[in-house]
């Protein structure tokens, strides 16, 4: 793949990215101020406490059936879709159970909470669908189609919340609403990415094969385990807030980190479309090297536009309802470790390109063993604010993690 080609397809998805997460940003504005902070906070706890579980559906299965598929091969296929969908019908079961006993013991995981995490388990099903058309999207490098497909479920889903706006005049009925649209984004992005692909049935039927399941759990597990450890510090402040802090400050929070998830999307990106390029390596020379050194200089550049223009137009929450006034706080404390985020994205990726995933997941199990524990410490007495700090300092303990245990990798390598 050449440099026009990694151009062509970063550029491909980060406009359709952009129009996608631009109508889902919309939906999320009309539910923050139909909802107010209380219920939209409740909206909040039931979305992070399902996509929690949207990782270990994940779990890195994509990366290592992309090492190991052919362009043309698929014939491997149903196999990895049976694995996945009994990934995701498993961890959908261990949400609902979750969600049931966290509710017996914790009056901040509410009877709406609890509703609304058995509708949304129906999107942990449905995401392992999506991640499987991923794989073959991102081995056809037809990242248009994939973009495309996004663009349409979240434009629907946008048309349902405009059109059905008045039945979220009650708020309950309006959270519970708010999460089958959830589900259904996803259903017709599936559905749509399927007639895109064109692939034969047969190659969508779910088969079983436990020698392979294996064999990619064995080589998956390193880096599916960090992806897991990763989302739990990425939610798990959430969860605690639940816990501690009322469903307002909640509500307000949860919208400032949507602004934030907003501007972390770009470097995944560039990601998605260099490292198949890499793949197709055989050496690092120095002509690699210099290109991973312009990578990282364009990423903190990236970041630091895009931290400035989100802290000047922070302020501009407030217009969206008077209740989400700290939301601009929340949101510029976050936003002071958006370059920190965009220097470790390409990192976990080099990591499994040197089949180093062991190694990454010391670093980000280190990572959330000091975020659970800072987030428990702190969240009951400082709340939201606390949190969107230790995010950024936990980053940034990755951060040098991540470049230690990489250098010294490398150097071993090359010596």
């Amino acid at each position: 793949m050449s440099l026009k080609q990694i151009t062509l397809n970063t550029t491909i998805q980060i406009a359709g990215r952009l129009v996608s997460s631009g109508l889902s940003f919309a939906v999320t504005l009309i539910l923050a101020r139909i909802l107010g902070a209380n219920f939209f906070g409740e909206y909040i706890k039931i979305s992070a406490f399902v996509t929690l579980f949207y990782l270990g559906v994940d779990f890195g299965l994509n990366l290592i059936f992309l090492k190991t598929a052919a362009r043309s091969d698929l014939v491997k296929l149903p196999q990895f879709l049976g694995l996945r969908l009994g990934l995701g019908l498993v961890l959908a079961v261990l949400a609902v159970v979750g969600i049931y006993i966290l509710s017996l013991v914790n009056p901040g995981f509410t009877v709406v909470m609890r509703s609304g995490v058995v509708i949304g388990s129906l999107a942990i099903i449905m995401y392992a669908f999506w991640l499987s058309l991923g794989a073959v999207f991102q081995l056809r490098l037809r990242f248009d189609q994939a973009a495309l497909a996004e663009v349409v479920g979240a434009g629907v889903v946008l048309i349902l919340v405009v059109g059905f706006a008045a039945f979220f005049l009650q708020p309950i009925q309006g959270v519970l609403l708010a999460t089958w649209l959830l589900v259904l984004d996803l259903g017709i992005s599936v559905v749509v990415g399927q007639v895109f692909l064109k692939l034969p049935r047969r190659n969508w039927w779910p088969q079983i094969d436990w020698q392979l399941w294996r064999k990619w759990f064995g080589e998956s597990w390193p880096l599916g385990a960090t992806l897991i450890l990763n989302v739990i510090y990425f939610r798990i402040d959430t969860l605690i807030l639940t816990a501690y802090r009322s469903s307002g400050e909640v509500g307000a929070y949860g919208l400032a980190y949507k602004f934030f998830e907003l501007l972390l999307i770009l470097p995944t990106f560039a990601m998605n479309s260099i490292y198949p390029l890499w793949l197709k390596r055989q050496t690092y020379d120095r002509k690699f090297w210099q290109q991973l050194k312009l990578l990282f200089g364009g990423l903190l550049l990236l970041s630091i536009i895009g931290g400035g223009v989100g802290w000047g137009l922070a302020p501009l929450v407030v217009y969206l309802k008077s209740d989400y006034v700290s939301s601009v706080g929340f949101l510029r404390l976050l936003l002071l470790s958006l370059p920190i985020f965009y220097l470790t994205s390409p990192l976990m990726w080099l990591f499994v390109l040197l089949n180093a995933q062991r190694q990454l997941l010391v670093v980000y199990g280190s990572a959330t063993v000091l975020n659970v524990a800072a987030n428990l410490w702190l969240i009951p007495q400082s709340g939201a604010a606390a949190s969107a700090i230790i995010t950024g300092i936990t980053e940034l303990w990755v951060l040098i993690w991540a470049y230690l245990k990489f250098k010294k990798l490398t150097y071993a390598k090359l010596s």
